[in-house]
Protein backbone atom coordinates (compact mmCIF):
# COMPACT_ATOMS: atom_id res chain seq x y z
CA UNK A 1 0.00 0.00 0.00
CA UNK A 2 1.25 3.45 -0.90
CA UNK A 3 0.33 6.62 0.96
CA UNK A 4 0.24 10.15 -0.37
CA UNK A 5 1.26 13.09 1.74
CA UNK A 6 -1.48 15.59 2.52
CA UNK A 7 -0.71 19.09 1.30
CA UNK A 8 -0.05 21.28 4.32
CA UNK A 9 -1.04 24.58 2.66
CA UNK A 10 -4.56 23.47 1.76
CA UNK A 11 -7.48 25.32 3.39
CA UNK A 12 -9.81 22.72 4.89
CA UNK A 13 -13.13 22.93 6.69
CA UNK A 14 -12.66 22.94 10.44
CA UNK A 15 -16.22 23.88 11.42
CA UNK A 16 -19.72 24.12 10.00
CA UNK A 17 -22.93 25.18 11.73
CA UNK A 18 -26.04 27.29 11.32
CA UNK A 19 -23.82 30.37 11.59
CA UNK A 20 -21.57 29.35 8.71
CA UNK A 21 -18.20 27.78 8.06
CA UNK A 22 -14.57 27.92 9.11
CA UNK A 23 -12.34 27.20 6.14
CA UNK A 24 -8.66 27.50 6.85
CA UNK A 25 -8.21 30.49 9.11
CA UNK A 26 -11.25 32.35 7.79
CA UNK A 27 -14.84 32.40 9.01
CA UNK A 28 -17.77 32.70 6.59
CA UNK A 29 -21.31 33.33 7.75
CA UNK A 30 -23.98 31.80 5.57
CA UNK A 31 -23.69 29.54 2.54
CA UNK A 32 -20.52 29.52 0.44
CA UNK A 33 -19.17 28.50 -2.94
CA UNK A 34 -15.64 27.06 -2.91
CA UNK A 35 -13.11 25.95 -5.52
CA UNK A 36 -9.89 24.18 -4.61
CA UNK A 37 -7.75 26.34 -6.89
CA UNK A 38 -7.04 30.04 -6.49
CA UNK A 39 -10.61 31.20 -7.15
CA UNK A 40 -11.74 33.22 -4.12
CA UNK A 41 -14.40 31.77 -1.84
CA UNK A 42 -17.73 33.43 -2.42
CA UNK A 43 -20.38 34.05 0.19
CA UNK A 44 -23.76 33.18 -1.30
CA UNK A 45 -25.98 35.78 0.29
CA UNK A 46 -29.01 34.84 -1.80
CA UNK A 47 -28.94 31.33 -0.33
CA UNK A 48 -30.18 32.41 3.09
CA UNK A 49 -33.77 32.45 1.87
CA UNK A 50 -33.59 29.08 0.11
CA UNK A 51 -35.85 26.34 1.40
CA UNK A 52 -33.86 23.20 0.56
CA UNK A 53 -36.94 21.02 0.98
CA UNK A 54 -38.45 22.70 -2.11
CA UNK A 55 -36.48 20.88 -4.80
CA UNK A 56 -37.49 23.30 -7.57
CA UNK A 57 -36.33 26.44 -5.74
CA UNK A 58 -33.22 24.71 -4.40
CA UNK A 59 -32.44 23.26 -7.82
CA UNK A 60 -32.81 26.62 -9.55
CA UNK A 61 -30.40 28.17 -7.05
CA UNK A 62 -27.86 25.37 -7.65
CA UNK A 63 -28.17 25.71 -11.43
CA UNK A 64 -27.70 29.47 -11.31
CA UNK A 65 -24.70 29.15 -8.98
CA UNK A 66 -22.94 26.22 -10.62
CA UNK A 67 -21.97 28.20 -13.71
CA UNK A 68 -19.75 30.40 -11.56
CA UNK A 69 -18.00 27.27 -10.27
CA UNK A 70 -17.25 26.16 -13.80
CA UNK A 71 -16.12 29.53 -15.19
CA UNK A 72 -12.54 29.10 -14.01
CA UNK A 73 -9.97 27.81 -16.47
CA UNK A 74 -9.14 24.61 -14.59
CA UNK A 75 -11.76 21.84 -14.66
CA UNK A 76 -12.77 20.17 -11.42
CA UNK A 77 -12.86 16.43 -10.70
CA UNK A 78 -16.05 16.64 -8.67
CA UNK A 79 -18.64 19.19 -7.61
CA UNK A 80 -19.99 18.70 -4.10
CA UNK A 81 -23.43 20.02 -3.24
CA UNK A 82 -23.98 20.35 0.52
CA UNK A 83 -27.73 20.60 1.07
CA UNK A 84 -27.77 21.68 4.71
CA UNK A 85 -28.46 19.56 7.77
CA UNK A 86 -30.17 16.81 5.76
CA UNK A 87 -29.68 15.37 2.29
CA UNK A 88 -32.11 16.78 -0.29
CA UNK A 89 -31.81 15.17 -3.69
CA UNK A 90 -32.32 17.25 -6.84
CA UNK A 91 -35.48 16.99 -8.89
CA UNK A 92 -35.46 15.21 -12.24
CA UNK A 93 -35.64 18.61 -13.95
CA UNK A 94 -32.46 19.74 -12.21
CA UNK A 95 -30.67 16.50 -13.09
CA UNK A 96 -31.68 16.94 -16.73
CA UNK A 97 -30.53 20.55 -16.74
CA UNK A 98 -27.14 19.52 -15.35
CA UNK A 99 -26.86 16.80 -18.01
CA UNK A 100 -27.70 19.32 -20.73
CA UNK A 101 -24.74 21.38 -19.48
CA UNK A 102 -22.60 18.20 -19.62
CA UNK A 103 -22.19 18.25 -15.84
CA UNK A 104 -22.11 14.66 -14.63
CA UNK A 105 -19.66 14.95 -11.74
CA UNK A 106 -21.97 16.26 -9.00
CA UNK A 107 -22.32 14.60 -5.62
CA UNK A 108 -25.28 15.61 -3.45
CA UNK A 109 -25.03 15.11 0.31
CA UNK A 110 -25.79 16.79 3.58
CA UNK A 111 -23.41 19.66 4.32
CA UNK A 112 -21.42 17.95 7.10
CA UNK A 113 -20.69 15.01 4.77
CA UNK A 114 -19.86 17.40 1.91
CA UNK A 115 -17.37 19.28 4.13
CA UNK A 116 -15.69 16.05 5.21
CA UNK A 117 -15.55 14.81 1.61
CA UNK A 118 -14.08 18.13 0.47
CA UNK A 119 -11.34 17.83 3.09
CA UNK A 120 -10.49 14.28 2.03
CA UNK A 121 -10.40 15.10 -1.68
CA UNK A 122 -8.33 18.25 -1.09
CA UNK A 123 -5.94 16.26 1.06
CA UNK A 124 -5.47 13.92 -1.90
CA UNK A 125 -4.67 16.89 -4.13
CA UNK A 126 -7.87 16.56 -6.19
CA UNK A 127 -9.49 19.54 -7.89
CA UNK A 128 -12.85 19.93 -6.22
CA UNK A 129 -15.52 22.61 -6.05
CA UNK A 130 -18.69 22.90 -4.06
CA UNK A 131 -21.78 24.75 -3.03
CA UNK A 132 -22.20 24.41 0.73
CA UNK A 133 -25.55 25.46 2.17
CA UNK A 134 -25.32 26.31 5.86
CA UNK A 135 -26.78 23.88 8.34
CA UNK A 136 -30.05 25.08 9.84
Amino acid sequence: MEFQAIQADVALFSRYSAEGFALGEHLYSGSIMVRSDDVPIQLLTDASMINVTDSDIWGHWVLSSIDALLDAARPVDVILIGTGTRLHLPSIAVRRALQEKNIFNTEWMDTPAACRTYNILRGEGRHVAGLFHRCE
